[in-house]
């Protein structure tokens, strides 16, 4: 599965049903996107804040998108170019 369709997997299910809703399918898809995260060593704080439970609800969606956006710049893949 590519990044972008994690983000909008993940994202959809947030807006549905927030981190308590699904949890098997919220947790894997937290668990890639920060692994993901984590290999493009993106901020180590936004993907400690994602990643755990015990964070607000509200800090846990701001270090998503935060997260979300940086992955999708072209500095965190550098193999990725923009299309001319």
């Amino acid at each position: 599965m590519s990044t972008p369709h994690r983000f909008d997997d993940l994202a959809d299910a947030l807006d549905r049903d927030g981190f308590a809703g699904q949890p098997l399918t919220i947790r894997r898809l937290l668990d890639a996107l920060v692994m993901e995260a984590r290999r493009a060593q993106v901020s180590s704080v936004l993907v400690d804040i994602l990643a755990d439970p015990g964070q607000p609800d509200v800090a846990r969606l701001r270090a998503f998108g935060r997260l979300a956006a940086a992955l999708q710049l072209p500095a965190a893949h550098p193999s990725v170019r923009p299309a001319a």
